[in-house]
C-alpha cells in the first residue's frame, strides 16, 4: 500500500480483523482514504511514529 509519495506498509486482514504493520511515512493519510481508523483493529510499527497514535 504505497503511493503519492507515501512508503509502503501492510495491511493483512484475516476473519474480519485487520493489522496495518510498519506503515511508512504518509501511508495513514493513503490507507484512510480506503478505511475509516476506527475499521483498523492494530497497528504494529517497528519504529516509533507518533503520526500513527491515534489510530
Amino acid at each position: 500500500m504505497a503511493g503519492a509519495g507515501a512508503c509502503g506498509g501492510y495491511l493483512v486482514e484475516h476473519d474480519g480483523f485487520r493489522l496495518l504493520i510498519d506503515p511508512g511515512y504518509a501511508t495513514v493519510p493513503q490507507l484512510l482514504q480506503r478505511l475509516a481508523a476506527d475499521e483498523v483493529d492494530a497497528v504494529s510499527s517497528a519504529t516509533d511514529i507518533p503520526t500513527i497514535a491515534p489510530i
